[in-house]
């Protein structure tokens, strides 16, 4: 998904939450840094946005395939 169109769904989404303007742009960076990153290095993917108790929770499922050894 675009990065641009994440952002500002993003944005949207954490502005419903009822974040402070200084959280709402952290989120809609994140969620842009994701998709950019999903796109860039995984050939694709999505990033889900969910609320939860403690705020929101962003979640990137890409298509790579991942990092054969972290050590």
């Amino acid at each position: 998904t675009d990065p641009l169109v994440v952002s500002s769904m993003a944005k949207d989404f954490a502005v419903r939450l009822g974040f402070t303007h200084v959280a709402v742009a952290q989120v809609a960076l994140a969620a842009g840094e994701l998709a950019s990153n999903c796109w860039r290095h995984a050939g694709g993917g999505r990033v889900e946005l969910h609320a939860i108790p403690q705020g929101l929770e962003l979640r990137a499922i890409d298509h790579g395939p991942g990092i054969p050894d972290l050590s």
